[in-house]
């Protein structure tokens, strides 16, 4: 398996996130726009990821997400390190399928009070974590 530099994974969020729209209008052939983003971050870095390294890449970072949310959630026992990184930008599930424009904003406002405090605590979780071994 490559290893994924933070430029790289930098690049293929952005593109993921830029796109989403695109991603979720493309019906049956995820592969050509996979391969698309394996493009864009082969050109900046210099390096040859394939469609499904990258959609799997991406996935795992969903998953990580996830699984911090599980955590302060209580449901499971230790977080990802990686997830952390990018929990900020995740929070705001920018890989799913858009809302009706009308919807966004109502959305926006019921989430906002919540991440700042998970944010918090999950600062506070790692920082612990770093000083007690």
């Amino acid at each position: 398996m490559a290893e994924w530099s933070d430029a790289q994974i930098r690049t293929l969020i952005d593109e993921r996130k830029i796109r989403n729209d695109e991603f979720h209008n493309f019906r049956r052939n995820w592969k050509i726009f996979w391969n698309s983003i394996a493009d864009k971050i082969n050109q900046e870095n210099g390096i040859l990821f394939n469609s499904h390294q990258c959609k799997e890449k991406f996935s795992n970072l969903v998953q990580n997400y996830n699984a911090i949310c599980d955590f302060m959630s209580g449901h499971k026992s230790s977080g990802s390190q990686l997830g952390v990184q990018y929990f900020d930008e995740f929070r705001t599930h920018f890989w799913e399928r858009p809302l009706p424009k009308n919807h966004q904003y109502n959305n926006y406002i019921k989430v906002l009070p919540h991440t700042t405090v998970i944010v918090s605590l999950i600062s506070v979780f790692f920082l612990y974590c770093a000083i007690i071994p």
